[in-house]
């Protein structure tokens, strides 16, 4: 063959790579488009053509929920939840643990470099020892679990056990964002399941009775079906310990009855949000005060970057404040009279730059009721320590004013004593090349840890042997 053929058959097979690509490009164009239109609500695509396309849109999820489950089968390990230490979002991260002065307890909720899958270990913060193992049998659960149009049952090597909750006689309940479980102090298997979207935070009552644990509702509360139909309803659910639902109030309907519709409806401009409140902490106030009142509800909606306190007797939202904190996490009450707030700080999820203020990290947030004053706190030890979760993050602020971060986008849990100086920094280390995933730790007090049964009295034994 000569050298103009040759020439000519590039050319060729650089022109139809060409065409191919542009019609490659053309198709996802139109594609999102038609996407765009009918999330928008658009009447121009038919229903059952619609029906077709997002179907469609969902192949590649469904491909990469395939391949994970097949890695599992075959490996044994949750490969879902690795982070490849060369993805970091922070690199150059410091382990610094065990730490001799600090008498608290680490509840550390992640993969397990040595079961390949989501554990949860109290860790004593003094010399590093696990003290007690919680082993989930996910399969059980997975197969307990049916899912939800708005609670994906997903694959079985993804599973986490979310802000696990100790209670009194060493159980746990976690939520996994598809079901609820109670898991006893060594053993695999779950007292109960609840199969039902549960997700996020988990706090107990002040009845020690129950937990208050975010969760949806069927329907979305506005006279529009479109919406009823397709936006997803988050709602405040109360659930016994024994598994019972004993509320779920839906958020929606809370807001329109506080004439607040526009907070989940009236910020997305022409687009349709499908998730507008995302609600992603609970927080039951365990005494009363000028300002507010014993079991009343403090809530963060990442989506509207604003926290409520809201009275369940009442049904009343009795303050609210949007920012300065955006997409925040973690509200917690700090004393009688002011709240924290966990703010990521960020627009949208991964975009670069995610950050919205210069400083370009997380922020510790406090507002005092009693001078409507909201200050940042350690801002310049922040800066330092460089905390840059987009999604997630847990905080604690501690009486002597010490602080806990989980930084859950790196794997990352430290403590700040109160003049900002770092305490100590604990890394999930899977393996060399990996970091193992985090999912909602808790930082515990001695104090509060003398309230569970067996726990320090059987150090070699809770640790628990699983086959």
């Amino acid at each position: 063959m000569n050298k103009s053929n040759i020439a000519r058959q590039l050319s060729l097979v650089a022109y139809l790579l060409s065409v191919s690509f542009l019609a490659l490009f053309v198709a996802f164009t139109m594609g999102a488009a038609v996407v765009g239109h009918i999330m928008m609500g658009g009447g121009r695509v038919p229903e059952a053509i619609q029906v077709v396309v997002l179907k469609l849109v969902q192949v590649p999820s469904l491909v990469n929920k395939a391949v994970i489950e097949m890695h599992y089968v075959i490996t044994g390990k949750h490969s879902a939840l690795l982070l490849p230490k060369e993805m970091l979002i922070q690199a150059n991260l410091v382990h610094k643990f065990p730490a001799p002065e600090d008498d608290g307890y680490l509840l550390l909720s992640g993969i397990g470099a040595t079961e390949g899958k989501s554990i949860v270990q109290l860790i004593r913060i003094a010399d590093g020892q696990v003290i007690a193992k919680w082993n989930p049998d996910w399969p059980e659960i997975h197969s307990m679990t049916t899912g939800h149009r708005l609670g994906k049952k997903g694959s079985i090597g993804a599973y986490r056990a979310i802000h696990p909750l100790l209670l009194s006689d060493g159980s746990i309940i976690f939520n996994t964002g598809s079901s609820l479980a109670r898991l006893p102090l060594c053993s695999s298997k779950a007292l109960w399941v609840l199969n039902y979207p549960y997700h996020h935070s988990i706090e107990l009552s002040p009845t020690g009775n129950s937990v208050w644990v975010p969760s949806v509702t069927e329907v979305f509360s506005t006279d529009n079906s479109e919406l009823k139909d397709t936006i997803r309803d988050d709602s405040l659910s109360e659930v016994s310990l024994d598994g019972r639902v004993i509320k779920n109030l839906s958020f929606s309907k809370i807001l329109v009855d506080n004439n607040m519709t526009g907070h989940m409806i009236g910020t997305s401009g022409f687009t349709k949000n499908l998730d507008p409140i995302h609600l992603n902490q609970i927080t039951p106030a365990t005494s009363g005060g000028s300002f507010w009142q014993i079991n009343d509800l403090l809530i963060s909606a990442r989506h509207t970057s604003t926290i409520y306190l809201y009275r369940p007797s009442t049904n009343k939202i009795i303050w609210h404040q949007q920012g300065p904190w955006l997409n925040q996490h973690s509200a917690h009450f700090v004393n009688n009279h002011s709240i924290a707030v966990f703010g990521n700080d960020v627009y949208g999820s991964y975009s670069k730059p995610s950050f919205i203020y210069k400083e370009g990290h997380n922020q510790i947030y406090q507002y005092d009721f009693e001078n409507k004053q909201t200050q940042k706190l350690h801002s310049k030890a922040l800066s330092e320590v460089k905390p840059i979760t987009i999604t997630d993050g847990r905080l604690r602020i501690l009486e002597d004013y010490s602080i806990f971060v989980e930084d859950t986008n790196n794997s990352r849990l430290f403590k700040l004593n109160s003049k900002g100086q770092l305490v100590w920094s604990y890394i999930n280390t899977y393996d060399e090349n990996n970091l193992g995933i985090v999912s909602w730790s808790r930082y515990l007090t001695k104090k509060e840890l003398s309230t569970i049964d067996n726990i320090e009295k059987a150090d070699s034994s809770t640790k628990c042997n699983f086959d």
